[in-house]
């Protein structure tokens, strides 16, 4: 899957939910159309208004024993400020391609060479969060990643793009001087 590494040039703007607001805008109504998975919480503890509506996370086969989410259409577009965490994953399900719970039970019970195979064949977008230094965005529709490139290429004291492939993340990451981040 094609994507971008936006690098973060400086933490001026701090959490990663401002960043993604900052970064994603253009695009937020075409991600808010998908379910969204994230293996963890974005946050240490969920703001008020989100937890106060269980009706925002779709139920699947083993989501309470592994503590990942399954987050309903129209819930990123209104939570991702609130993003808190040092490092993000999440990815969009199409529930016009797939059921999104069996999707979800089947990544939660695959191994990780499972779960990557999951993300590349059903991911529509899959969104990245790598603690103060950067976003990476990947996506099987070429308008969205042209949107958030011509977006960030306005704030050129802010963020660096990268082109990028899910398949060979460290070489984008190596490119933008960013190789100890990966590992």
């Amino acid at each position: 899957m094609n994507g971008l590494l936006l690098k973060l040039l400086d933490d001026q703007y701090g959490e990663p939910g401002i960043w993604f607001v900052k970064l994603f805008t253009p695009i937020i109504l075409k991600l808010d159309c998908y379910y969204w998975c994230f293996d963890q919480q974005p946050w240490a503890s969920p703001p008020d208004s989100f937890a106060d509506h269980p009706n925002l996370l779709q139920a699947f086969a083993g989501d309470q024993e592994s503590g990942m989410m399954l987050w309903k259409t129209r819930t990123l577009g209104r939570y991702a400020r609130y993003f808190m965490s040092e490092n993000i994953e999440l990815w969009a399900i199409d529930s016009a391609k797939c059921d999104p719970a069996e999707l979800a039970r089947q990544y939660v019970s695959s191994d990780e060479s499972g779960k990557e195979q999951i993300i590349a064949g059903h991911a529509a977008t899959l969104l990245i969060y790598t603690d103060a230094t950067s976003w990476e965005i990947y996506s099987n529709q070429p308008n969205i990643l042209q949107t958030v490139r011509g977006h960030a290429q306005c704030m050129p004291s802010s963020v660096k793009v990268f082109d990028s492939h899910y398949d060979r993340r460290p070489s984008a990451f190596e490119q933008a001087g960013l190789s100890d981040v990966l590992g």
